[in-house]
């Protein structure tokens, strides 16, 4: 065995994605907003009328009951109604940190204060209820902001494996 012997020198990092645009950001920010946002009156829609289906028909009765069955997660349609909310803003975190090509945390922050002041606007009074779901909502979209980081990290792994193995 050489004692003398050192391994060479070699750049094995790519350089970091070039930053968006601010008319690309705001756009990401827009539209993780906008599948958030209708995603979730979507599939939420397609929920009631699936409800008001097995129930048997739409009358006042019917969606009263699906309005207290949605709003409590002790019961098989609340947690129907949590996992689509949450999934779909999962998605907006996910799309807005792909979509605007950004590192660090930025425009995260941006869309959760989207979100914020959305939620402001549609519920005034503010309730205990309204702090639970944007505190659930800001949790999705941190997640799926996540998600895309450690996409971007075993990304350049496997890029620095591949230099290696290139060699």
């Amino acid at each position: 065995m050489d004692a003398n012997y050192t391994p060479p020198n070699a750049a094995v990092d790519d350089p970091p994605r070039t930053p968006a645009r601010l008319w690309r950001q705001m756009l990401a920010i827009a539209l993780a907003f906008i599948v958030d946002v209708i995603g979730t009156e979507v599939l939420g829609a397609a929920l009631g009328n699936t409800y008001v289906q097995l129930a048997g028909g739409a009358s006042r009765g019917t969606l009263e009951r699906f309005a207290e069955d949605v709003s409590t997660y002790d019961n098989p349609w609340g947690i129907a109604n949590f996992i689509i909310g949450s999934g779909m803003s999962i998605l907006g975190g996910y799309l807005c940190v792909k979509l605007a090509w950004r590192r660090e945390w930025r425009c995260v922050a941006w869309l959760c204060v989207v979100h914020v002041g959305y939620s402001f606007w549609r519920v005034w009074p503010v309730t205990m209820e309204w702090w639970e779901s944007n505190a659930i909502t800001l949790g999705s979209v941190l997640i799926g902001a996540a998600l895309t980081r450690g996409g971007q990290r075993r990304a350049a792994r496997l890029s620095s494996v591949r230099a290696l193995a290139n060699e």
